[in-house]
């Protein structure tokens, strides 16, 4: 409905800028001449009247006055059923996408490092290529069932899985909102134990990761050990870095590690905490599209158990710890294919570490997509549109 009055607003605002540009000419005694615009007519009209001006100029000018009064009723009434007609389009999308993820995959439940139940979804076919979904923190995997529906023709397997502490695997701490991890590295060798038990019992023929954020940051440190079995790497917004402003880096860094050292790495980093129900659009740093936005609310709505809050002290401190590695890394011997989507306007992670690592890689082409935000999976249609062309084409030249 917000979206609806948002359009009727807008479209009122151009249509009265345009009527004021209308400017109606009309000869007065004495050769003069009076500029009436739209906005003031009516006013103008019983000047004229007062002064005795004909009837016959008066009633044309009531006239004009009154088709630009119908004219916007008729544009706010188009607006108004052309948004709804979008929303029943979005909804009608919705309902095929959740038909196609209930409908198409297998769920199923494996073991990460030190035993921990790990869900997750795939739809195979033996001697295809596999595309796997490395998500970002707090993510989960219906989320993604509309990327995987845009990329159902391309005929790829498609899996995806539920990192540990989050959406709908095994949470690692008493209180479940917590975002939390030991090690870093146990989530490099859950994505190992994914691709050796599930994936490859599949008998892909070629393997290629997409990742997210801190899926990115997973998926190279997998590729610097087992290139040997990938195809190719495509990262989103991949986390190479942390966005911490206004506090400078450094700074964080030192915070995050004193309060482990204190025994505070269970605790949430300060600022945040539980999962919040319903956050305002205008203040999120994820998404320009505020029907992706809400749906994503719209999920966890509906299984409260896939909510994740902040991060705690723990996994900052080891996320530091793994781009700050990263950063370090020769990358000489890491020879596949790489696509780097980068968001123009991310807050969340930062751009510059990911140009250097796409220049130091052999062979990365980074394309950078001015007005996106972190999730650009999520975005709205125009600019997502392009992105997974982007992505079919990288599959097409390297999954095939």
């Amino acid at each position: 409905m917000h979206d609806i009055v948002k359009r009727i607003a807008s479209t009122i605002v151009a249509l009265k800028r345009l009527r004021s540009k209308l400017i109606v000419h009309t000869t007065v005694p004495g050769n003069s001449r009076k500029l009436c615009t739209g906005s003031n007519l009516l006013l103008w009209l019983s000047v004229q009247r007062s002064r005795g001006y004909s009837r016959e100029n008066t009633a044309h000018m009531k006239i004009i006055g009154r088709l630009i009064t119908i004219g916007v009723l008729v544009c706010c009434i188009s607006a108004l059923a052309g948004a709804v007609s979008g929303a029943e389009v979005m909804k009608e999308q919705q309902d095929k996408v959740a038909d196609f993820w209930r409908r198409e995959f297998d769920f199923g439940v494996f073991r990460g490092i030190g035993g921990v139940r790990l869900q997750y979804a795939r739809r195979a076919v033996a001697g295809h290529t596999a595309l796997i979904v490395v998500s970002g923190r707090t993510e989960f995997m219906e989320k993604y069932a509309e990327v995987f529906h845009d990329l159902r023709d391309l005929g790829v397997s498609l899996y995806i899985y539920d990192h540990r502490g989050q959406g709908a695997s095994e949470r690692l701490l008493a209180d479940s909102q917590k975002g939390h991890v030991e090690s870093f590295a146990d989530y490099v060798d859950d994505l190992e134990l994914f691709i050796d038990t599930i994936v490859r019992a599949d008998r892909p023929r070629k393997i290629i990761l997409l990742s997210h954020s801190m899926g990115g940051t997973i998926s190279m440190l997998y590729a610097m050990k087992h290139q040997d079995l990938l195809n190719g790497l495509i990262l989103s917004s991949p986390m190479f870095s942390i966005t911490t402003r206004p506090i400078p880096g450094f700074l964080a860094r030192i915070i995050c590690r004193t309060a482990v050292l204190l025994g505070r790495e269970k605790g949430y980093v300060f600022g945040t905490g539980p999962y919040k129900p319903d956050p305002p659009f205008a203040d999120n740093d994820l998404t320009g599209s505020r029907t992706r936005f809400a749906r994503n609310l719209q999920l966890i709505e509906e299984n409260p158990e896939l909510a994740l809050g902040g991060p705690t002290f723990g996994w900052l401190n080891q996320s530091f710890a793994a781009v700050e590695g990263l950063q370090k890394m020769q990358f000489n011997n890491l020879k596949l294919p790489v696509l780097l989507l980068q968001g123009g306007a991310d807050k969340v992670v930062g751009q510059h570490e990911q140009q250097e690592v796409c220049e130091r890689l052999e062979d990365c082409r980074r394309i950078s997509f001015p007005g996106g935000r972190h999730e650009l999976l999520m975005e709205e249609d125009r600019g997502r549109a392009a992105i997974l062309q982007e992505i079919r084409t990288f599959l097409a030249k390297t999954g095939h």
